[in-house]
């Protein structure tokens, strides 16, 4: 709790351009639905397995049905780094990322994920080096509104270290659609977007889990989508981190939770 404090404290000190940006909190839960897995090999595709096996690489605390939460927090002032499939000077995709080597710009300079589900409790943040990305697409500029329009959110996420060869919890991920064509985005800022069940009936909630050359995925159905003003600026990404080290402190996280990816 005394890191968790100082961290709040070293957030609070950062003086930035970003100082006053308004944050947005996404919370979602649900349950897991099905699992899936593959090994990388050094030359060619990946070796599928099965699902009860990609279950049963997790240890154990995941199964049809376990309940799974989390959120993300993003500045919805942000400005995409990439933009295409324009139609009259409107873009009909935008996709925001964590400052990198291909997309320097400031991005999603602000941005922090948390997730839960079963034993795994994991967070991520832009600050301390982990990656981002959002994806807007809006059909009503591009498709005259014949397919929904649709928002895929990833945030790198790791928690503290665990013994060498345990898997990992290292993607949180959101895939949100509109209920009918054309609905529920108009335009692809990140102002604005109508964060709820009504606007997005059907949202997906995914978690990548990571051990050498295994990866297995666990999908499920999002059950509770809710926006929440997250506050201003740094104070906000602050009060977001000291949650979520309470709430590891709560559940007493485990050893086979995920270490930081590398």
């Amino acid at each position: 709790m005394r890191a968790a404090i100082y961290g709040v404290a070293t957030l609070l000190a950062i003086t930035s351009q970003s100082a006053f940006a308004t944050l947005v909190r996404v919370d979602f839960a649900g349950s897991v639905e099905r699992f899936s897995g593959e090994i990388f090999q050094l030359a060619g595709e990946p070796t599928p397995i099965s699902p009860a096996e990609a279950e049963a690489a997790l240890g154990g605390s995941i199964h049809v049905g376990t309940p799974f939460s989390g959120f993300f927090v993003y500045d919805d002032s942000a400005i995409p780094q990439l933009s295409d499939l324009e139609s009259a000077g409107s873009p009909a995709s935008a996709n925001y990322y964590s400052p990198n080597d291909v997309f320097p710009g400031p991005g999603l300079a602000d941005f922090a994920a948390h997730g839960e589900i079963g034993s795994f409790v994991a967070d991520g943040e832009v600050d301390h080096g982990d990656s981002a990305s959002i994806e807007v697409f809006d059909s009503e500029v591009y498709l005259n509104g014949s397919m929904p329009s649709s928002i895929f959110i990833t945030g790198g996420v790791s928690s503290p270290p665990a013994p060498e060869g345990a898997i990992a919890l290292t993607l949180v991920r959101l895939y949100a659609a509109g209920g009918s064509p054309g609905s529920p985005l108009h335009g692809t800022s990140l102002h604005s977007i109508p964060w709820n069940l009504e606007s997005f009936p059907r949202p997906d909630g995914n978690f990548v889990f990571q051990n050498g050359d295994l990866s297995v995925q666990v999908d499920g159905a999002v059950t509770r989508l809710v926006p929440e003003p997250a506050g201003v600026g740094p104070l906000a990404v602050a009060a977001c981190a000291l949650l979520a080290a309470m709430q590891r402190v709560r559940h007493r996280v485990p050893a086979n939770s995920s270490p930081r990816s590398p």
